[in-house]
């Protein structure tokens, strides 16, 4: 494996594990730092539509660890975390007036 995909490959996971940790009543800090994260994205070309393929592939790779105790609710909570995820980093995205 490349060393810069392993490095990225870490701090996905670091950052989503971050997402997780920080979820709760109040999303507004969480909800920050993704649009900063989605920011620095746009920076390096990704753009939106790229995010929900991602979303998918990290599910699957999170059902295959998982295997049996990967319930239909917990897959359902998994998506509704990447849609949060997703939709804040977009918002980093846009351009501002």
């Amino acid at each position: 494996m490349h060393p810069s995909f392993e490095l990225h490959a870490r701090e996905t996971v670091d950052r989503l594990d971050l997402a997780v940790c920080l979820l709760g009543p109040d999303l507004d800090p969480l909800e920050e730092d993704l649009r900063e994260l989605g920011e620095r994205h746009m920076l390096y070309g990704v753009k939106p539509d790229f995010f929900p393929s991602m979303a998918k592939a990290l599910i699957s790779a999170i059902e295959k660890v998982i295997i049996d105790d990967f319930t239909v609710p917990e897959k359902e909570a998994w998506e509704m975390v990447f849609e949060f995820m997703i939709s804040s980093m977009a918002t980093g995205m846009k351009p501002t007036n």
